[in-house]
């Protein structure tokens, strides 16, 4: 009977995947059947694709073209996998062109040429998505709710949200007197490759002590929760509280971590968190919120077993009237734990003094004895009362906090390229256009040599099924770097051009067509990586006129060659 019941569970496993299908989205095709079979004859809306992909069987691929906004209020997908940013060739996902979009020298998996924008001007939930996967978007939602809030994403439990972009959303919620909180994102699944960049998140309330994460939230998790590899910058918050009460439901501004239910755990790797603020106003005898910070694990009475905080950077970020850049909240229900993480140059000022804390630690209640922090490197010492009932918990031998606050001299972390105006860091967010803006775009985090403070004092045991960095290159076996990034002693902008390559691309005035399988970077002459793309047979690679340099890889080694068009 067992062995019955396996037979029928895979054949109706593989019906449903002979049932799957690929769905074509175009909203600015002119001509064909609009049938969603075929590029050429691609869905004119989401919806009739969503539609399509719903009524049918098995797990759909939706497919949807690049350069182009598809405007909307609300969007509310199917259970299947969707994709954007195609040029509108493409056969597969692997093949849609990158780019270096915001100039740092490095191409991300969210950089697409050809993006696909959703914008949103809805007062409520711009997107509920069901979608077993959605990549390749980038997303902006503009609404205004009175006492009430609302969320931009809503991804449930066991989906993946990946090389997605979240930028240049306002979300304003007014005259609260309710505690339903929203946010930017809430995800229950895997968050991993995304860009969360200028959005700007206000609240003011008068009546109540609010519970809200307003960018990145992760609510009562019921299974386990992976956010990897993004980067969260400029983006910034603004809570105004005139009732004079006390605030202690504030979480973290940025990116949250709240537990009221059963969960294995919330891991947190290779992520970037850099130049964000939030901004509190108190009233009366209260002007602080005393558990909201940039980054927040408050779990309280949770059943959650861990969260694990890895080789992430926490830098230039700014708090006005809040505590720290980290708040961790602890009780004898969680497991705590981060290893490897780097705190530089954040800026906290409370009630009007300006005091640098870069991590608090505090609870009320006893610990978990099995919470540690281990191989963090701050540039202040962490603040709070981690350690009530005698355990353990920060490891005072381990865990550094002479970092420099500098990227010059000793105990400096030598970053590549930080965010800079003249001599002076610049710290929180800056939106507008101007040196600080393209200098927070710029920044690029990786360690410029091998004599930075943060070269090789990591803990190899905290990277236990982390074995890749930011830039998805292996950490060393022992003693990994600290921070997102290994150091990587290949980086450099010099191009050595020494290769014929007219027998594995063939040119016109509009740029290049491959005659192999393999991978191509095209460089511009200053090193700035301009697209990196896996390339198939007969695959067109559209260039602008100028002087690039090919750098094409296969099984057979690396060949690059100076293009003039």
């Amino acid at each position: 009977m067992k062995k019955l019941i396996t037979i029928m569970a895979y054949i109706a496993i593989s019906f449903a995947s002979a049932n799957a299908t690929t769905y074509y989205v175009n909203i600015g095709l002119a001509t064909g059947a609009n049938d969603g079979s075929s590029w050429t004859d691609a869905f004119k809306s989401l919806d009739a694709a969503t539609t399509a992909a719903n009524n049918n069987a098995g797990v759909d691929e939706v497919y949807i073209k690049g350069a182009i906004s598809y405007p909307g209020s609300a969007w509310t997908m199917s259970v299947d996998n969707y994709y954007g940013s195609f040029a509108g060739t493409e056969s597969n996902p692997t093949q849609r062109p990158l780019n270096d979009n915001d100039g740092n020298g490095i191409t991300e998996p969210w950089e697409f040429l050809f993006p696909t924008v959703f914008t949103s001007g809805n007062n409520a939930t711009a997107i509920n998505s069901s979608a077993a996967i959605l990549d390749g978007f980038t997303i902006t939602h503009t609404g205004t709710r009175d006492n009430s809030m609302f969320t931009t994403l809503i991804s449930p439990a066991g989906s993946t949200v990946q090389n997605c972009v979240f930028t240049g959303s306002s979300i304003s919620y007014t005259n609260m007197a309710q505690n339903n909180g929203g946010c930017l994102i809430k995800t229950l699944g895997t968050f991993k490759n995304n860009l969360v960049e200028k959005n700007n998140v206000s609240v003011t309330y008068s009546t109540v002590d609010i519970k809200i994460a307003p960018i990145l939230d992760v609510p009562t998790p019921t299974s386990s929760v992976v956010i990897s590899g993004s980067i969260f910058r400029n983006n910034k918050v603004t809570i105004s509280n005139t009732s004079g009460t006390a605030v202690t439901n504030l979480k973290g501004m940025i990116l949250n971590i709240t537990a009221n239910s059963v969960v294995s755990s919330v891991s947190i790797s290779d992520c970037i968190v850099h130049n964000n603020e939030a901004n509190y106003t108190g009233g009366g005898s209260n002007p602080t919120a005393s558990r909201a910070s940039i980054v927040g694990s408050l779990n309280f009475s949770a059943s959650l077993t861990s969260d694990v905080y890895t080789n992430c950077l926490f830098a230039n970020n700014k708090t006005t009237n809040m505590v720290s850049c980290m708040h961790v909240m602890q009780n004898t229900n969680v497991v705590h734990k981060g290893y490897n993480n780097v705190f530089w140059n954040n800026q906290n000022t409370v009630s009007s003094t300006s005091v640098t804390s870069a991590v608090s630690m505090n609870s009320s209640s006893a610990q978990n004895t099995s919470s540690v922090f281990s191989n963090n490197y701050l540039d202040v010492a962490k603040t709070g009362s981690w350690d009530p009932s005698g355990t353990t918990v920060w490891n005072a031998t381990t865990n550094q906090t002479n970092l420099s606050k500098s990227n010059t001299g000793s105990n400096s972390p030598l970053f590549k390229k930080t965010p800079m105006n003249g001599t002076d860091n610049i710290i929180g967010s800056f939106q507008s256009a101007g040196t600080e803006l393209t200098a927070i775009n710029e920044a690029d985090w990786r360690l410029s040599s091998n004599t930075s403070y943060l070269y090789q004092k990591g803990a190899a045991t905290s990277i236990t099924g982390i074995l890749k960095d930011k830039a998805d290159k292996d950490f060393v076996t022992a003693n990994p770097s600290v921070g997102a990034y290994e150091y990587d002693a290949s980086i450099t902008t010099t191009l050595k051009v020494n290769d014929d390559l007219s027998n594995i691309f063939s040119t016109n005035s509009n740029g290049v067509i491959s005659k192999y399988e393999g991978q191509i970077q095209v460089i511009s002459f200053i090193g700035k990586i301009i697209q990196d793309i896996k390339i198939t047979y007969g695959q067109f690679i559209p260039l602008s006129q100028g002087a690039y340099i090919l750098r094409f890889t296969n099984n057979k080694g690396v060949f690059s060659q100076k293009v003039v068009f």
